[in-house]
């Protein structure tokens, strides 16, 4: 009996050991599959419209509508740990100058286990770091393949939209700005494409001459939100102690669904310095009546 006893006590104790000592992600099981490729699958690749910096490569990807139910976690795409990618690598990585995705739900860094529909977004700056790229890609699940949610087509990568400045004026200490908020829908794919970007918001920063703070989104502070895209929206600039080489910049900052934010896109310089040259409307010269010929 005491023997009996002590070994319910260590298969108890081996019990406990073993569920605290499973992964977050051992939900996962059997492991599931989010990707550009598979087994009998035709592998495709998430295209770059222009050269970049890759070392600035960053992505997240989770449930969408659900971010706890599984993401990410600890999947980082540089770093460690790399892992989630099967043979311990990044899970969103370059080949040729193409992304490639390959995430491996059941590896011990990613977070719960997704399902329904998933949301990847992809980040990377410009080559000369003024603008940043970026991808919102939604997919269903399917049932029966070795890829649970495959992203079945190349797809490229947008430029988060710089503001466009309409029109501008200047009173003390201040630079009033009519903006064009353009839409980023061209960096939103998949079925649930209406559902990727839930927001735009207009951010601003301080620079140095024509350098601006960057493109991470700590350098900058919120000015306005909007739901989507917007025509024409007025923004006041405050300019107080702001003179040459310092500067103010403007730029967009893209919401993600379920509370995820991109980096900032390009930006515009406001010119808060009066001692700025501001450009000239052309002179047009006036034209007298045309005279007819044979008039005097």
């Amino acid at each position: 009996m005491r023997n009996a006893m002590r070994l319910l006590g260590f298969v108890a104790a081996a019990g406990f050991v073993i569920a605290t000592a499973m992964p977050a992600s051992a939900n996962c099981i059997p492991s599931k599959a989010i990707s550009t490729f598979g087994s009998g699958l035709a592998t495709h690749y998430w295209t770059l419209p222009g050269a970049v910096n890759e070392s600035t490569l960053t992505g997240q990807f989770w449930q969408l509508g659900l971010r706890s139910a599984g993401n990410e976690g600890l999947c980082n795409v540089a770093g460690v740990p790399v892992a989630c990618a099967g043979a311990g690598g990044p899970w969103l990585y370059f080949s040729g100058g193409l992304l490639n995705v390959n995430a491996v739900l059941g590896s011990a860094e990613a977070a719960g286990c997704p399902a329904g529909t998933v949301i990847t977004t992809a980040q990377v700056n410009s080559a000369d770091g003024k603008e940043t790229y970026f991808l919102a890609a939604t997919v269903a699940e399917t049932f029966g393949t070795a890829t649970d949610f495959y992203y079945a087509t190349d797809s490229p990568l947008a430029l988060i939209p710089r503001p466009r400045v309409l029109s501008q004026s200047r009173a003390a200490g201040q630079v009033t700005l009519h903006i064009n908020i353009p839409s980023a829908a061209a960096g939103a794919i998949g079925p649930s494409a209406g559902s990727a970007i839930t927001g735009y918001r207009l951010v601003s920063g301080n620079g140095t001459g024509l350098a601006d703070p960057g493109r991470e989104a700590g350098a900058y502070t919120t000015l306005q939100t909007s739901a989507g895209p917007v025509a024409d929206t007025t923004q006041v600039i405050d300019c107080t102690g702001i003179t040459l080489p310092a500067e103010k910049y403007v730029g967009i900052q893209l919401l993600f669904a379920d509370g995820q934010v991109s980096r900032v896109g390009g930006t515009y310089r406001v010119g808060c310095d009066p001692a700025i040259a501001q450009p000239k409307a052309p002179v047009v010269p006036k034209k007298g009546p045309v005279r007819q010929l044979g008039q005097n």
